[in-house]
């Protein structure tokens, strides 16, 4: 993903070609990249929008936690006698008074295989919220945003890939796979919205609407128009005093502004943010029912276990690791 981050580190190549009259807005902090968006930075945005959004619908929605839990009752036993291997789901015993609940032994306690998934995802959404708190002010306003964001998108993607190994002696690796793949998500996710006020801010549309356009213009005051009031009579007696005059007090008191009003500025980037944003989304959800889809059928044609299952989740990390 082409994304933008700070000149001192990475330039933009392939931008889109811009009049050389649009002068750039001045740089909030040293090193900040001002030039205009360029259509390789939005399509890595969108792109993103894509990976996320199919491991969200497809492996965290679905397929993981379908596989946690056939794991799970894999090497469970059943509760009413605590010896007896649990079957599938879907076999009945009439003759358990625990209605054939399964249970799972973990660190000297009994777990229902119906709740492992809970556990799992709770642990991982607990870990999420520590890391995004703690990565939040780099996703504003740090340096390294681009390597984080490809960083925890790799390792999302590489989490999901390596379920093809997860037979049913490894199902607690199977919930750290989870847990880590879950987590790389929130993380990654902050990280890529980060980018969105930055792409908004410096859009060629936005720039040659005349919304972040900026103009060289003297910063006059009252007092100032008293003063030049005052002094109407000594410059048209030496006109030459009078223009140095002029150039002087412009020269101090220039500084850049916006074209337009602030409320009219603001209103047009969240126009344009809302677009970039739905489109992001609606490729994403595209996508990820399309690949829904096709992981269905292929549960259907194989048989519906645990190896198409985890057949499944291997496209799904490869679609999530192409962006990077």
């Amino acid at each position: 993903m082409s994304a933008r981050i700070s000149s001192d580190q990475n330039g933009h190549d392939g931008h889109d070609g811009h009049d050389g009259h649009d002068s750039h807005p001045p740089a909030r902090y040293p090193g900040e990249d001002t030039r205009p968006t360029s259509s390789q930075e939005l399509a890595g945005w969108y792109a993103y929008s894509f990976a996320a959004e199919v491991y969200a619908i497809c492996g965290l929605s679905s397929f993981i936690p379908i596989l946690l839990e056939t794991l799970a009752r894999q090497n469970g036993v059943l509760l009413s006698d605590g010896k007896t291997p649990c079957g599938s789901s879907s076999d009945k015993y009439p003759d358990d008074p625990n209605g054939g609940q399964c249970i799972i032994r973990f660190l000297d306690r009994d777990i229902n295989t119906a709740s492992f998934t809970v556990y799992t995802f709770s642990i991982g959404v607990l870990l999420q919220l520590l890391l995004v708190i703690s990565i939040s002010s780099a996703a504003d306003h740090g340096k390294h945003r681009k390597r984080l964001l490809l960083a925890f998108g790799w390792i999302g993607s590489l989490a999901v890939i390596l379920y093809i190994f997860v037979s049913q002696e490894l199902y607690l690796l199977g919930a750290l796979l989870a847990i880590v793949s879950n987590v790389s998500f929130g993380a990654s996710f902050v990280l890529l919205n980060s980018f969105l006020p930055l792409l908004v801010r410096h859009h060629p549309k936005v720039r040659h609407a005349g919304l972040v356009s900026y103009t060289r213009l003297p910063a006059s005051t009252d007092d100032d128009d008293d003063d030049d009031d005052d002094d109407d009579d000594d410059d048209e007696s030496d006109p030459s005093a009078a223009w140095m005059g002029g150039a002087a007090m412009q020269e101090e008191h220039e500084r850049a502004r916006p074209v337009l009003p602030h409320e009219d500025r603001t209103s047009a980037e969240l126009d344009l943010s809302t677009q970039i944003s739905a489109k992001g989304m609606g490729i994403g959800y595209v996508a990820g029912l399309f690949l829904q889809c096709l992981s269905i059928l292929i549960l259907i044609g194989m048989g519906n276990s645990t190896w198409a299952l985890r057949l499944v989740l291997l496209a799904v990390g490869l679609c999530e690791g192409q962006p990077g």
